[in-house]
C-alpha cells in the first residue's frame, strides 16, 4: 500500500470501499489503523449486521444502502474501491458500467481491486458445473472472467496493474462430500498444479 501514500486523507487514514459488500466480511478484516472502511450493498438488511457486528467488536464501519452502478459519492472520494465475488455475475456491458464508476470515485493514483471466482482453475470449473447439473448450486449463475482486459480497452480511467491468485484450498473443497470426492483432484494436483480459487485484479486508476 506504500504507492498510495501520496492520496492519503486529511485523516492519515486511506478511504475503503467495498462494493457489493452484502455483510463485509472482507472489510472487517481490513485494519481500522490503516483504512476508513465503508461498506455500500444494495440490500441495506446486511448491512445493519455488518455495523452492529462491527460495534460489537468495538470498531467502526460506515455502510451505505446504494446502488453500485449509480453512487451519490463526489469524484476521486476514496483511495482504494475493491469488491469481491461481485462482478462474476454480470454480463460485458454491466461490468463496464460498474468499473466505471468505481473509477469515478477512486482518486487518481488510487486503486480499483476486483475479486472473482477462478474458473480457469478445472477443480473449481468441474465443482461449478456438476453443482448447477444436480441443482446443488444456490447463488446467481457465474461468468467465466480471465481477464478484465476487454472492458479496460474501453476504459480509459483504469489500467490494469497485476493479476494474483489467492486459497488454493478452497478449490478442492466446493465437490458433494469433498473429503472424499476431492481426493483424485489432490492426487492430480501434486503433478499438475491448479490454479486457485480467486483471481483478484488490481487496476489503477489513470
Amino acid at each position: 500500500m506504500n504507492k498510495l501514500g501520496a492520496v492519503r486523507g486529511s485523516t492519515g487514514l486511506l478511504k475503503v470501499c467495498e462494493m457489493g459488500s452484502e455483510f463485509g466480511v472482507t472489510s472487517l478484516l481490513l485494519s481500522e489503523k490503516i483504512f476508513e472502511r465503508h461498506a455500500l450493498d444494495l440490500n441495506p438488511e446486511p448491512l445493519e449486521l455488518l455495523a452492529q457486528g462491527a460495534r460489537q467488536l468495538g470498531q467502526e464501519i460506515q455502510v451505505h444502502a446504494q446502488d453500485m452502478f449509480l453512487t451519490n459519492w463526489p469524484d476521486e472520494t476514496f483511495d482504494v474501491v475493491f469488491s469481491n465475488g461481485v462482478l462474476e455475475h454480470y454480463e460485458f456491458s454491466e461490468r463496464i458500467a460498474a468499473l466505471k464508476e468505481c473509477a469515478r470515485i477512486t482518486r487518481k493514483g488510487g486503486l480499483v481491486i476486483v475479486g472473482v471466482p477462478n474458473h480457469c482453475s478445472f477443480p473449481y470449473r468441474f465443482s461449478y458445473l456438476l453443482r448447477r447439473l444436480v441443482g446443488k448450486w444456490h447463488f446467481p449463475p457465474e461468468k467465466k472472467i480471465a481477464t478484465f482486459g476487454q472492458e479496460l480497452a474501453v476504459l480509459a480511467s483504469l489500467k490494469a496493474q497485476r493479476m494474483m491468485l489467492f486459497d488454493q484450498e478452497s478449490v478442492f473443497g466446493l465437490l458433494p462430500r469433498a473429503r472424499i470426492t476431492a481426493l483424485p483432484f489432490r492426487i492430480w494436483h501434486r503433478f499438475w498444479k491448479f490454479e486457485p480459487y480467486l483471481r483478484v485484479f488490481e487496476m489503477l486508476r489513470i
